[in-house]
């Protein structure tokens, strides 16, 4: 190989660094945005009711590259108010609140086994085992507490569906994507 084409190599890895650092600085900005959009979508939600917290602090969004976790933004961090309490199991029965997350008093029987604990630490949780199936850039948004995918398909209160609609839309525009 001659002295050109080494030059001409090294050049171009510099390149591919300086375009993944960029990169990462614009997926990490849209990962950070999609935190603040699915908080938004879940407080908004008209439906929805908050006995502990716990469903809005467990939502993480994720940057993966090459496998590796880049950065990872977490509800529970994001300005919300802390759960007011642990998650809700079914083996306990029935909840009584005097004041719950939202400020009401309230009762509640949960369906759902959890491992009773804070929101964000389902999320702490989910960042420490997944791994990405793939290896280039990856943006995971997750709804981590035991019973967030009970909430969804039984009630669509949850904010998911609303937040991958606003994902879909930015990342196109930001990505200039043409999405199936």
């Amino acid at each position: 190989m001659n002295n050109n084409s080494r030059v001409i190599r090294a050049a171009f890895k510099e390149w591919e660094k300086d375009i993944v650092k960029e990169a990462l600085k614009e997926i990490e900005n849209f990962a950070q945005n999609l935190i603040y959009e699915a908080i938004k979508q879940r407080q908004q939600n008209p439906d929805k009711h908050d006995y502990t917290g716990n469903l809005l602090n467990s939502i993480v969004a994720a940057v993966y590259y090459k496998k590796d976790l880049k950065k990872a933004f977490f509800s529970g961090e994001a300005g919300i108010r802390e759960p007011r309490y642990y998650e809700m199991t079914a083996s306990h029965g029935r909840y009584h609140f005097k004041l719950d997350y939202e400020g009401t008093e309230s009762n509640y029987t949960p369906t759902i086994e959890t491992l009773r604990r804070k929101g964000i630490e389902d999320a702490y949780e989910f960042i420490s085992t997944f791994n990405p199936d793939t290896s280039g850039f990856v943006i995971v948004l997750a709804y981590t507490a035991g019973y967030a995918t009970w909430v969804e398909q039984q009630r669509q209160t949850t904010g998911f569906i609303n937040t991958l609609l606003y994902a879909k839309k930015v990342a196109m525009k930001m990505f200039e994507l043409k999405l199936f």
